[in-house]
C-alpha cells in the first residue's frame, strides 16, 4: 500500500505570500506528527514551499497546477467537498481541472516505493476537488466543510488505485480558512 497526503498550506497574514510565525509553528507541529514522506510535490507559491520545508520535507517536484483553482471558475470559494462534487457533475472548468489533478497525484504516487507516503502541499479547494474526483461514490457531506489551513486528506492506494480516504482535521483554534 501507498499513501498520499494532500494538505493546504499553513497560515499567513494576507496579503503576505510568506507564512506567519504561527504558520511556521503549525506546519512544524503537523510535520512532527505526520511521519516521513518518500516524495513531495508543492505549489510554486512561497507559502506552499515554506509549509513543506517547515514540515521537514524538501519538495522533489514543484507544479504550477497545484497553485490555484484557475480554470475552475464554476467552483465557489470556499469550496466544500460537496460543492466540488456538484461542480464535477456539471462538467466545465472544475471537471477539467480535476482530471489534471488526478493525473498529477497518480504520477506522484507511482514514483514512491511500496509502503511509503507522498505529500502534496497546495491551496484551498484543490484537495477537496481531488477527493471528489477520486471517490465519486463516497458521501461528500460526511467529509465536512472546506479545509482550513494545514488540513487535508489522506488517500490509501492499492495496486495504483485509490481505495480509502480520510479527512485530516485540526483544532479549529489553531487554523482558519
Amino acid at each position: 500500500m501507498k499513501t498520499l497526503e494532500v494538505r493546504r498550506h499553513s497560515l499567513r497574514t494576507p496579503p503576505e505570500e510568506h507564512l506567519s510565525k504561527e504558520g511556521l509553528e503549525l506546519a512544524e507541529d503537523v510535520g512532527r506528527s505526520s511521519g516521513g514522506f518518500a516524495a513531495a510535490l508543492s505549489s510554486p507559491l512561497p507559502r506552499a514551499r515554506e509549509t513543506a520545508e517547515a514540515m521537514g520535507v524538501v519538495p522533489t517536484r514543484v507544479e504550477e497546477l497545484w497553485s490555484s483553482l484557475g480554470e475552475a471558475d464554476d467552483l465557489p470559494w470556499p469550496a466544500t467537498f460537496l460543492m466540488c462534487r456538484e461542480a464535477l457533475a456539471r462538467g466545465g472548468g472544475a471537471a477539467r481541472l480535476s482530471g489534471r489533478l488526478v493525473a498529477s497525484a497518480l504520477r506522484l504516487v507511482q514514483e514512491v516505493p511500496e509502503d511509503t507516503s507522498a505529500l502534496i502541499i497546495t491551496h484551498g479547494g484543490l484537495p477537496e476537488l481531488l477527493a471528489a474526483a477520486l471517490f465519486p461514490a463516497e458521501d461528500a457531506r460526511a467529509w465536512g466543510g472546506a479545509l482550513r489551513c494545514m488540513e487535508g486528506i489522506r488517500i490509501t492506494f492499492e495496486g495504483g488505485l485509490p481505495v480509502q480516504i480520510g479527512v485530516l482535521r485540526l483544532d479549529p483554534g489553531r487554523t482558519r480558512l
